[in-house]
């Protein structure tokens, strides 16, 4: 069985007219693609969506480091 470490992140960012910070994002993410494990959070400001997107990456690389769930490895079958 081939265990899926898939993670998606879609980010929809735009700019609003006014504000001391103009760029906005919408993210929805997950680490568990395939399991439901949809979250989504909203930023303002490049520093936190650049923060949030650096965050989540380190969560994807975490997971990938752990073993499967279910004992065995990736292309075990």
């Amino acid at each position: 069985m081939v265990t899926d470490r898939t993670a998606v992140l879609i980010l929809r960012a735009w700019a609003e007219p006014h504000g001391p910070s103009t760029l906005r994002a919408s993210a929805r993410y997950s680490t568990a693609a395939g399991r439901n494990a949809w979250r989504a959070l909203n930023l303002h400001g490049p520093e936190a969506i650049a923060a949030f997107v650096h965050g989540w990456l380190l969560e994807v690389e975490a997971d990938a480091a752990r073993p499967p769930e279910d004992g065995r490895g990736i292309d075990d079958e």
